[in-house]
């Protein structure tokens, strides 16, 4: 049977979601928690692939929960390759202050959409679009995310299965350039 998401904004589904990121920005606004990551089946943003980007169709009614609620990252699968957006917000466009090689997310920002469906069944043919980061289609692999001691840093990785390191990111939320020491790695996309 087909698997559809809800466009109303009535729905049960949209007041699910609305609910979850409106008590994950209460907790942030507390200091309970510093990151906000979404994590869907079938991608909303993705490179040209075998699957289309929002095949479902929920683009324009969750993406502007996700700019309200400042969201981080929006994890997705389905298709049987890898990509990593720049940060997306509302229509596509991208929203991000970046120093150096460090994403400011102490700034209004969108969210990186990360395409990790690199195990399984053979990959998918993908190419890279404008406005992303890193796709690829040849190579089985993982999606390593670690968080400095500070909880402030985040390190993003696209690892192949000889563990050799394909791709990499850092997210600040400690202000412009700032990476604030305690481990989490380093590099950049």
């Amino acid at each position: 049977f087909p698997v559809t998401i809800s466009r109303s904004t009535t729905g049960e589904q949209y007041l699910f979601v609305q609910s979850k990121l409106n008590e994950a920005k209460s907790m942030r606004a507390a200091g309970t928690i510093q990151w906000i990551i979404v994590v869907v089946h079938k991608p909303q943003y993705s490179s040209n692939s075998d699957h289309p980007p929002d095949e479902l169709g929920g683009i324009d009614t969750y993406q502007p929960l996700f700019d309200d609620a400042q969201v981080d990252i929006v994890f997705q699968g389905h298709n049987h390759d890898c990509d990593v957006s720049e940060p997306f917000k509302t229509g596509g466009s991208v929203l991000a202050v970046k120093a150096g090689d460090v994403y400011d997310f102490t700034k209004p920002h969108g969210q990186f959409y990360i395409t990790i469906g690199t195990g399984g069944r053979a990959q998918d043919s993908i190419s890279i679009e404008p406005n992303y980061r890193f796709a690829n289609g040849d190579f089985f692999g993982y999606c390593l995310v670690s968080i400095n001691n500070t909880g402030l840093l985040m390190t993003v990785q696209i690892i192949d299965e000889d563990s050799k390191l394909l791709h990499q990111s850092q997210i600040s939320k400690l202000g412009t350039g700032n990476t604030g020491g305690g481990g989490g790695g380093g590099g950049s996309w």
